[in-house]
């Protein structure tokens, strides 16, 4: 090729209009060159249209009429023979434009008004495709087209389809940019609606622990008002029938018809009335300050230190209204000595709710039914291990599987709220930072593991 032709093609192809996804930039530049190159005055960019029916003018650069064309379309029904050309996707190299069979149709109504007397159209070939053609239309007299020309427009060609691949890149990176903000946006937005989310289902979670923690503390308190009745009720009858001794023994000495058997009968009934009063009324205290000690630590939660050991009695007696009903032994293995820090109201709410739990569905009315708790303190770690074992029914595998989640229960429509597990769940993982462990086998009764720190740090 020409030396003059190469530098040309050189120049273009380093011009940054071509790879800057400009395409209107690089319309313009390739016809400039392409006229530089071939020494013409017309040249222009046409591409198909409706699927090969028309090509559309992309631009029209006419420095000898000084004019610039944009607008206009070819159609193939008007033009058939050129369009037949067009569609071997071969170069069109008409010397006389007016006789050549592929671009005679346009003589009376293009070439003869616009003076061109010559034309070489290159198609331009895009992902294997030709989508349009570069028309270098000669003005003047008739000329002959070489095949470096020829081979000129066409490298032009190419490099006009890489223009239009870096127009795509842009558009594709503009659409992707686009795509980012809006993607960015809904994120923000879906974020923010979690983040919602995650606010509420914390608040309703500790609204479900400080239910579910009043209505444990409810049950304790009818229960233990039901036991406090027993002694003080007896505690009311012997001093009630002490009061009738007094008044009988009161008369006899108005009278002065006392005698030594009436005096030792006396003193024999006082002595039972004061030992039955007396005892009762200590059973009550006991209950009562039991009672005391669990709920004022199952209405709040402060950290503090305990024994352990003592904290599980008292817990325990005072869940005996319900283990009374059916025959529940408790029994707790725990070193006397140990103490440790923590959350005494969380482990009240949980030995509550499992002593409830175990009551009201692991057992029947037996003479076989216990409930162990056995403390090991974890060697060479700040850490203790609660075992907390009935043997009830147990639970089935589906039970088993599903123990945690809120609201599900096997006794639905039978008083089941489905909230005793999981509050212990959430009490033992979040409340005491510890590990929660379910074990259970249907017809052999179910043990829960609680690995727990024995200095809590908030």
């Amino acid at each position: 090729m020409d030396r003059r032709l190469e530098d040309i093609l050189l120049g273009v192809s380093m011009c940054k209009e071509i790879d800057d996804g400009e395409i209107n930039d690089s319309v313009r530049v390739i016809l400039e060159s392409v006229m530089e190159g071939l020494n013409i005055k017309r040249a222009g960019i046409w591409l198909l249209v409706d699927n090969g029916k028309g090509i559309s003018c992309k631009l029209v650069i006419d420095n000898y009429h000084d004019t610039e064309i944009e607008e206009l379309v070819l159609c193939r029904d008007n033009f058939p023979k050129y369009f037949k050309a067009l569609d071997s996707e071969r170069t069109i190299i008409a010397n006389n434009a007016k006789t050549h069979e592929a671009t005679s149709e346009f003589a009376e109504n293009y070439l003869k008004p616009n003076g061109i007397a010559s034309m070489l159209d290159v198609p331009i070939r895009h992902s294997g495709e030709m989508v349009g053609i570069i028309c270098c239309e000669h003005i003047g007299e008739m000329r002959k087209w070489t095949n470096d020309e020829s081979s000129f427009a066409a490298v032009l060609a190419d490099i006009y389809s890489r223009a239009i691949s870096a127009a795509e890149k842009r558009q594709y990176q503009h659409q992707l940019e686009n795509l980012n903000q809006e993607l960015e946006k809904k994120v923000k937005i879906r974020t923010q609606e979690l983040e919602n989310k995650v606010v509420e289902l914390k608040l309703a979670q500790d609204n479900l622990v400080e239910s579910e923690k009043m209505s444990a503390l409810g049950n304790l308190v009818a229960g233990v008002a039901h036991e406090v009745n027993t002694p003080l009720g007896i505690a009311i009858t012997a001093t009630s029938l002490f009061s009738e001794h007094l008044n009988t023994f009161y008369q006899k000495y108005t009278n002065n018809k006392i005698s030594r058997t009436v005096m030792e009968s006396f003193f024999s009934s006082a002595f039972e009335v004061n030992k039955i009063t007396d005892h009762n009324i200590h059973r009550a205290a006991e209950l009562i300050a039991n009672f005391k000690l669990i709920a004022v630590d199952q209405s709040s939660f402060d950290l503090m230190e305990i024994n352990l050991n003592d904290y599980f009695h008292s817990i325990l007696a005072n869940l005996s209204p319900f283990s009374k009903k059916k025959n529940v032994q408790f029994t707790v293995d725990c070193a006397t000595d140990l103490r440790i820090k923590t959350f005494p109201g969380a482990i009240a709410q949980i030995v509550t709710n499992l002593v409830i739990n175990a009551c009201n569905h692991a057992f029947d009315v037996t003479d076989h039914n216990t409930f162990i708790i056995a403390v090991n303190e974890l060697a060479d770690t700040n850490q203790i291990m609660i075992s907390i074992k009935d043997n009830g029914h147990g639970m089935k595998k589906e039970e088993k599987n599903r123990a945690i989640e809120p609201f599900y229960t096997s006794k639905r429509g039978k008083g089941g709220s489905g909230l005793g597990l999981p509050i212990v769940y959430n009490l033992v993982q979040q409340q005491l930072k510890g590990v929660f462990e379910l074990h259970s086998t249907f017809g052999k009764g179910t043990e829960i593991i609680i690995t727990l720190p024995k200095i809590l740090s908030i």
